[in-house]
This record gives structure tokens, C-alpha cells and sequence, in this order.
């Protein structure tokens, strides 16, 4: 006769590996752990985790098949002497229902923030429906005899055990620098984190909803624990319910130190007491993989690590470490990297001889293969935040710059591509500029090979001080110069926080007798004038640059800008200017018109004396600096350098990002693609701005581009 019992639901194989192995397993124990169809088939939460990764690798292919296809229109587009235009008739268009359906999830699904919780929708729906399906798998009827099997305790809560043990590989692969997922679906291993704390958090709540029906059954927490493979799996639960406490947020960034080190050490304890405590059940074989996947991580990387720094290492392994200015560092160094780099990916660098921990560094030049065949060169601009990066200023500001060993991990990243869409935005704040710069720098080089389609590009740098505009002066005109004729570029430079400290240092100077105005060797508080000349001169005295000697502050207007500070000067002192040349004039104050007024203005822009009749400026005027600009209309006398530095645009105060986007997608030919690099505020407005309706799917229907928005934030 066959046995309708609940064990006769289970396969003899899977019967065999939930047998207990060990002799201090009770008898209510083996009842407990062979019970159900679940207990028997918890590989159905592989299935499914399956179905999603085939989700996202198809999402990835139609991407990649939809890019190609667009860059190869592009490259027909440059054959011929015609380009097609969008048309935008603001009538609704069904036909570009497609289009409006993907605005509208991207605005669901990852730029909204649930208030109070700063949580993306698509990470609470993803966690919600995730945990909903697997309480369906465990709780669902076993058969059609035992009708409330399912609802008795030791087994639901039996099989909430095998349901978060099983997802425990998963969540060790969702945190692997190197991991199949990023292969197959082009998701960095920093976006992945995402769903690894989301696995997290629900494998901790099953790991409860276990303890609870297991507690529930004894009704007594000396039978509960009373052997000591239980107390372990109780103080693993513990464990790992602590660190992800911890993880919160607002923990992990304010102290970061503390959270990595806690975390390391809480889920190492986690995965030894669990080791022990599914032994006896014959459930050990979830826990040995994740040791071996988590070794099998780190083999990877040391041997990357090898191969970058030691077999294909090049004549200088040393990384060069200068001061570029108050609080910021520059770090160089060679590296034969094989394939190279893609722009927006990040290395993970350790200096020996200040410490072991290592930082992800975002690189923030493209690759380019060094002519002398000793690898390619990698720059990263770092603020001074922690101790360690304290130690290398320090060390480094005795003579300006030291050489230390430095170790390379990576590079990591997996950055979206932007060749396909015809206008590219780029936001940076502080020393998010790696990416950006970077990333706009390998898109000239794509659009100059025909590889690319895009046909205006904006960049925003937006800073504290007017000291941080110098960390990257040069590579920006550099850059810059790089651009193809044909491009409609505005490089637009926000200062938002040095105002009040050029102020006091303008006093100080003119309070030592000082006929220069600056906060560096060359004497200049706005740029290099061989740099840029966008702000070569010294405009001193101009009558309509000032109406007011009264005050000890007065202010002029500029279009497009705050005031100017306006200060007073000592009318029998020079008059210094400085031409677009570089050359230097000197002359009394008796010869310029507003002599009388002891009037010094300090220009905040290229153009904020463009106004004065009595100013022989060789600047650009305002006009050609507020509108973007092709250049293809300079003449062949400029040199690139000049065209780039006429690109670039200086103002004080925030930007207004909601209008710089509207405005770019409004006059885009195509699709829009946005890449953002900065604190979390700037990065939250760029995600309410792009939630507005001019990018919503109303517009889209109506004719507006799409809207890729890409974000760099690698943090804790």
C-alpha cells in the first residue's frame, strides 16, 4: 500500500540529504525538518531568481542590440549631407507609446524617494513582492489530504529556515567585486549592493518568522534552547540582525569605519554559528557554498591584483601624490591595464605605507595608451576627508608632492552607454568631476571616431570654493580642446560657497599695500591666465561697473550672474591688467575714467565688465558665452586651447538644475542621457527635476526625448 503521509510528498533523494545526521536531534526535530514540500523544494526560490536574472540579461541584450544600431545610423548620418531633426508638434502621439511607457517607469521605478525612508519605489516593490512570493511558497497547502499542514507551526517554520538558507549564496554573489551577474546583465557591482541589502533584510526576516514558529511549537524557551547547535543558530539570528541594523543609512555613511569593520566581523560570527547550526539537519551544503563563493572572490582579485601591479607592472609602480590646492589631492601613477579601462569605472587603491585600507577611486581620464608602451596613465582628484587621506596631505605638503608606493585592485564599474542619445548632460559636484570629466572626455573621442551621435553636450561643475576650480583647470581645457568642430558645447562653472573668503582675502591683501588680488602663487583668485582666458584681466575703475563710494561693499550686475563685489582701492596706487596675451600693463589710476571714485571691481565672470564702454576687454561677449556654442564658427588663427577656454563659463551661486534640464531637452534632436556625480543633495534634485512634467510621459507623447539618467555614487 502506498503511504499518503506528508513524507510521501518528498523524493527519496531530498528524503535522504533532511534526514538528521546527528544522534542530538530529537525526534520532534526530524518531524520538523522532513515535513512539507517546501522543505523537500526549496530550490523553487532558485527558479525564480533565475526567471529575473533572465529578465534583466534580455533588458541588457535588446539595450546593447538598440545602442549598436544606433551608433551605426549615426555613422550614415555623417556620410551624408543630411541630418534628421526631431519635430515636436505638442499633439498627442499614440505611436510613441513605447517611449511613454519607458519614461513612466523610469520615473516609478527610480527617481521617486519615499519620504521619511529615502527609499527608491522600485527597491520597496522589489522587496515587498520578493518577500510576499516566498511566504506564498511557505505557507501554500502541501496536498489535498493534510488541509492545514501548511498552517501549523514546525512547519512553516521549518520551511522559513530552507527559504532564507538558500538565498544565503545569493546574497554573498550579489556582493563579489567579481560576479557573473555584471557579465550577463551590465549591472556594476556597486548598483548591485542594492539588492544584496534588500536579500538581506528579507533573509533576516525569515530567519525570525523561523525562530517564531519553532517558539510557538516548544512554547518554551528552555526546550528551545536547550542544546547547543539551537543557542548557535540563536546567536547567529542575533548577529546578523545587528548588522543589518546597522547598515541603515544613515549609520553606514556618518561611520563607515565602524560599519565595515562591524560588518565583517558580525557576519563572519553569523556564517560560523549557522555553519554549526544546520549540520545536524544535513543543510550545511548552503553555507559551504557560500564560503567557497566567497573565496572564490577573493582568488579573483588577488590575482588581478597581481597581474596589475607586479607581473605587467611598469618602470614607476609608485603613485605620485601632489597638493593641488586647500583640501584637494592629485594622484597619478602608470598601469599596463589589459583591455584598458572604460570611462566612469573606479579602482580600488591601497597605499602600504599609510595603511592597508583601500579607497575606490573614480578615474577621471579615459584610457589612452602611453607612446612610450609603459601603460596608460590614471588621475584621481581627492578631497581630504579621513585619516588616511590627512596622512597623504601631510606628508605631501613639506614640497608640494611625494612619491609612495601604491597598490591597484579593478577596474570596477559597468557605466551606461551614452553614444546612441543625441544630447549628453553632465552634472558634478565637488570631486564627482572624475566621472563626468572622463565620461565626457571618451564621448568626444567616440564622436570624433563616428562612433557616437550626440550633437550637444552640457557640462556643470559645481563647487564650494573658487580653490577647487584649480584641481582640474588644465585637464578641462585639455578636454576641451578635444572637441569636435560641429558640437554645440556650454561648459557652465558654479561657485556656491567661496564668495565670503575671497572677500576677506581681498581685503587682506589690500590691507598689506598689495596691487594683486589673489590666493596662489600667480597671484590670481579666478583662474590661470594660460589657462583660461576667460578671466585674463583686471578690470579696475570702470564708471558703469559702480555707482557708489559710500559703502564698503558695492555690487554690480551682470547678466546671468550674482552681484560682484565691488571694493575700494587707494586711488594713488597702479592700475595692474592683465590681456588675453598674458602680458602685463601697468598704468595710474589718474587715467581711467572712475579715477575719482577709488573704485577696485573684481569681476565674478568672463563678461561682468563687458557693459563698460571704457574697458578694452578682448574678451567674448555675453552673448556668445550665454548661448551654447559650435565650434565649428571660430576661425582657423584660434588655437584650441582659446576655443576651449571661450566654452567655458564662471558664475557664482547654485544652478538652477531643474531649468539647465528643461532647457536641454527641450532643444534635443533625440535622447536626452543625464550622468550625475555628486552628494546626495545634488544628486535628489537632478532625480525631482527629471520627475517633472517635461520629461514625463505626457511630453514624450507629445514628442519630447526620453531621459536616461545614470548616477556615480560608490559609497557605503
Amino acid at each position: 500500500m502506498p503511504s499518503w503521509g506528508p513524507h510521501a510528498m518528498i523524493p527519496p533523494i531530498v528524503a535522504s540529504i533532511s534526514t538528521p545526521t546527528s544522534t542530538s536531534v530529537s525526534d520532534d526535530d526530524t518531524v520538523v525538518i522532513t515535513i512539507g514540500r517546501s522543505g523537500g523544494h526549496p530550490e523553487y526560490i532558485w527558479y525564480a531568481i533565475l526567471c529575473l536574472l533572465a529578465l534583466a540579461m534580455a533588458t541588457n541584450v535588446s539595450y546593447s542590440g538598440w545602442a549598436a544600431y544606433s551608433r551605426s545610423h549615426a555613422r550614415r548620418e555623417s556620410e551624408s549631407t543630411t541630418v534628421a531633426t526631431r519635430q515636436s508638434s505638442g499633439r498627442l502621439s499614440y505611436c510613441r507609446g513605447p517611449q511613454a511607457i519607458l519614461a513612466a517607469l523610469r520615473i516609478f521605478s527610480f527617481r521617486w524617494r519615499i519620504p521619511y525612508i529615502d527609499m527608491m519605489l522600485v527597491e520597496v516593490v522589489f522587496t515587498v513582492l520578493w518577500m510576499g512570493g516566498c511566504l506564498a511558497y511557505i505557507f501554500a497547502p502541501t496536498d489535498n489530504v493534510h488541509h492545514l499542514l501548511n498552517l501549523q507551526p514546525r512547519y512553516w517554520g521549518s520551511s522559513a529556515a530552507r527559504v532564507a538558507a538558500i538565498q544565503l549564496p545569493l546574497v554573498v554573489i550579489l556582493s563579489m567585486k567579481n560576479n557573473p551577474i555584471t557579465s550577463f546583465t551590465g549591472i556594476g557591482h556597486e548598483k548591485l549592493n542594492l539588492l544584496h541589502r534588500v536579500i538581506s533584510r528579507c533573509i533576516v526576516f525569515f530567519i525570525w518568522l523561523h525562530f517564531a514558529g519553532m517558539f510557538y511549537y516548544y512554547r518554551s524557551f528552555p526546550k528551545l534552547l536547550n542544546e547547543m547547535w539551537r543557542i548557535l543558530g540563536f546567536v547567529g539570528a542575533v548577529a546578523l540582525t545587528v548588522t543589518t541594523v546597522i547598515g541603515i543609512k544613515t549609520v553606514r555613511r556618518r561611520f563607515s569605519v565602524f560599519f565595515y569593520l562591524s560588518h565583517v566581523v558580525l557576519v563572519l560570527l553569523f556564517l560560523i554559528t549557522t555553519q554549526l547550526h544546520v549540520t545536524p539537519s544535513g543543510h550545511a551544503v548552503y553555507v559551504w557554498s557560500v564560503w567557497i563563493l566567497w573565496g572564490l572572490d577573493r582568488v579573483v582579485r588577488l590575482v588581478r591584483c597581481l597581474i596589475l601591479n607586479f607581473i605587467l607592472r611598469p618602470k614607476c609602480r609608485n603613485a605620485f601624490v601632489e597638493v593641488i590646492g586647500l583640501g584637494g589631492l592629485r594622484v597619478t601613477m602608470k598601469r599596463r591595464v589589459p583591455g584598458g579601462w572604460r570611462a566612469g569605472q573606479h579602482v580600488f587603491v591601497t597605499f602600504p605605507t599609510v595603511g592597508l585600507h583601500s579607497r575606490a577611486l573614480t578615474i577621471a581620464n579615459a584610457y589612452e595608451q602611453g607612446q612610450d608602451g609603459d601603460g596608460a596613465d590614471m588621475a584621481f582628484v581627492v578631497r581630504t576627508m579621513d585619516a588616511q587621506t590627512r596622512t597623504l596631505i601631510d606628508r605631501a605638503l613639506a614640497t608640494g608632492s611625494c612619491e609612495l608606493p601604491a597598490i591597484v585592485e579593478g577596474p570596477y564599474g559597468c557605466p551606461d552607454d551614452i553614444r546612441p542619445y543625441s544630447t549628453c548632460v553632465f552634472i558634478a559636484g565637488g570631486t564627482g568631476v572624475n566621472y563626468t570629466l572622463a565620461r565626457m572626455q571618451q564621448l568626444f573621442k567616440d564622436i570624433n571616431a563616428a562612433d557616437a551621435r550626440a550633437t550637444r553636450v552640457v557640462f556643470l561643475w559645481i563647487i564650494r570654493t573658487e580653490g577647487e576650480y584649480r584641481w582640474l583647470t588644465a585637464d578641462l581645457s585639455r578636454v576641451l580642446s578635444t572637441a569636435p568642430p560641429n558640437l554645440s558645447l556650454a561648459v557652465d562653472v558654479h561657485v556656491t560657497g567661496g564668495r565670503a573668503l575671497i572677500e576677506s582675502q581681498i581685503l587682506q591683501t589690500l590691507r598689506q599695500g598689495s596691487d594683486t588680488i589673489g590666493d596662489g602663487d600667480d597671484g590670481q583668485w579666478l583662474s590661470h591666465s594660460t589657462t583660461l582666458s576667460l578671466v585674463d584681466g583686471r578690470h579696475r575703475g570702470c564708471c558703469s561697473c559702480s555707482n557708489s563710494s559710500d559703502a564698503e561693499f558695492t555690487y554690480t550686475k551682470s547678466a546671468g550672474f550674482p552681484d560682484s563685489p565691488t571694493l575700494p582701492r587707494d586711488p594713488g596706487s597702479p592700475s595692474l591688467s592683465r590681456t588675453a596675451s598674458g602680458s602685463t600693463s601697468t598704468s595710474s589710476s589718474s587715467s581711467t575714467p572712475c579715477a575719482d571714485q577709488g573704485l577696485l571691481t573684481v569681476p565674478t565672470a568672463a563678461y561682468s565688465c563687458q557693459s563698460c564702454s571704457c574697458c578694452s576687454c578682448p574678451l567674448q561677449s555675453p552673448s556668445m558665452l550665454h548661448s551654447p556654442m559650435s565650434l565649428s564658427d571660430h576661425t582657423a588663427s584660434d588655437t584650441p586651447t582659446t576655443i576651449a577656454c571661450q566654452a567655458v563659463r564662471r558664475m557664482y551661486g547654485r544652478p538652477d538644475v531643474r531649468k539647465i534640464l528643461e532647457e536641454g531637452i527641450a532643444t534635443a534632436q533625440g535622447a536626452v542621457a543625464v550622468d550625475v556625480a555628486g552628494p546626495d543633495e545634488l544628486v535628489n534634485a537632478v532625480r525631482s527635476a527629471l520627475c517633472a512634467p517635461f520629461a514625463g510621459p505626457v511630453a514624450v507623447l507629445k514628442g519630447a526625448p526620453t531621459v536616461m539618467l545614470s548616477i556615480k555614487q560608490f559609497r557605503m
